[in-house]
């Protein structure tokens, strides 16, 4: 029993004494980590192990949105709720998608014809037509990536432009739910 005891007894110190090593932080600066010191203030956290990786850099897009035969748009409330769009970013994009959405940044059904020269366009057509006075954006994303690219893999960061229709909104619908008298 006793050397049972004993046994359980140095297993668990050596645990224990596992455990406090690995909670000891080495500061990058001292003697034996082998380091440089990074002058920084230690945040007495236990460092993770994890690796790190550094953001992506991502780059502004250039692009607008326009009628698909050119005509600048008024975003504000002037946008025809017939019309067809034009996004056209001034480089060629390899990993992207381009999204009508409304509002509630629901999808809305569109044609979408991509021409890819030396620049992207992309003409949406919605079908159906888009509602008077409501607000859409057409944002451009990353298709399977992390991020939206060219074919030389620079990164770009996605953007969208938000509009609003011409005309009056639609009335909402009432809910015509019977009652029933008791």
């Amino acid at each position: 029993m006793n050397l049972r005891l004993r046994a359980s007894t140095i297993a668990i110190g050596l645990l224990v004494g596992i455990a406090a090593h690995a909670q000891t932080p080495i500061d990058a600066g001292s003697p034996d980590s082998g380091l440089p010191d990074s002058g920084l203030p230690d945040s007495g956290l236990p460092d993770s192990g994890l690796p790190v990786s550094p953001p992506v850099h991502r780059n502004e897009l250039s692009w607008s949105l326009t009628t698909v035969d050119g005509g600048a748009l008024e975003l504000d409330g002037g946008v025809p709720v017939g019309v067809d769009l034009a996004a056209e970013v001034s480089v060629r994009l390899a990993d992207f998608q381009i999204r009508l959405l409304d509002a509630a940044s629901h999808q809305v059904p569109a044609n979408e014809d991509i021409r890819l020269t030396g620049k992207t366009q992309v003409l949406i057509h919605p079908d159906p037509p888009l509602n008077p006075g409501s607000t859409y954006s057409v944002a451009i994303e990353p298709d399977s990536s992390d991020a939206i690219r060219d074919p030389q893999g620079q990164a770009y960061a996605n953007a969208s432009i938000r509009f609003r229709t011409a005309g009056e909104p639609p009335p909402h619908k009432a809910s015509h739910k019977k009652r029933h008298r008791r």
